[in-house]
């Protein structure tokens, strides 16, 4: 086992810088605005607002073709299965109108196609119209997050707060470590680790959320329909 691999068994995430370079991010920061025009909303007075994020990214293409070049970055496939799915990709928008607190949390809930009795999954939820459930933790502890980052992230607006090492039931400790990203950058993290970010003092943050899983994972159930699949033949 590297080095690189040892820290992220033991402390569950790890950091890349320059997975993205600058022409690609300059197209998707056009299609972050995109994802942002399409969130607003208005409140009972009529005031445009924008809500926090989506879940639903995985039907585009252009969010399946980045979740290709993602898996394939070869620093980042050491840590990924080769029979490679992805389930999920999120979208999380941050400023200082659209702003938060996230509490210390695990990542536990995974979307499937359709609802199914089995011992240890449950915690069913409808979210933006897909199914979730939350599965036995052996399941959760198979999958691999990776936070691509569309601009700098830091202390000032909202970057990640992690237990190191909290992903693992033996480890007690609660405190937390800050994890930059730069522009470009992406973090990959086990959905165990305990995690949260702070509300935000300026800037912006925008993060692409992607949830990898072994092709071959026994389940009850099935993955989603729209889930992506590395090489389908």
């Amino acid at each position: 086992m590297t080095e690189l691999a040892q820290n992220f068994d033991e402390q569950g995430y790890v950091v890349f810088d320059g997975v993205v370079g600058k022409e690609a991010l300059i197209e998707l920061e056009e299609r972050v605005a995109e994802l942002q025009y399409a969130l607003r909303i208005k409140d009972s007075s009529g005031k445009a607002l924008t809500q926090a994020g989506t879940r639903n990214l995985l039907r585009k293409d252009w969010v399946r073709a980045l979740a290709a070049y993602i898996s394939g970055d070869l620093r980042i496939a050491q840590f990924l299965p080769q029979s490679l799915i992805c389930l999920q990709c999120n979208y999380f928008f941050k400023t200082v109108d659209v702003n938060w607190h996230v509490a210390l949390h695990q990542d536990l809930s995974v979307p499937v196609e359709s609802q199914f009795a089995s011992k240890g999954w449950g915690g069913w939820s409808l979210k933006e119209g897909e199914l979730f459930v939350q599965p036995p933790k052996e399941i959760i502890k198979e999958l691999v997050i990776a936070r691509l980052h569309i601009e700098n992230t830091c202390a000032t607006n909202g970057a990640l707060e992690v237990v190191p090492g909290s992903h693992k039931a033996s480890v007690s400790s609660t405190e937390r470590v800050l994890v930059p990203v730069e522009a470009g950058g992406v973090m990959l993290m086990r959905p165990l680790l305990m995690h949260g970010s702070r509300k935000i003092r300026s800037g912006t943050r925008n993060v692409l959320h992607f949830v990898f899983a072994p092709r071959d994972l026994n389940i009850p159930g099935q993955w989603p329909q729209g889930a992506w699949v590395k090489n389908k033949a």
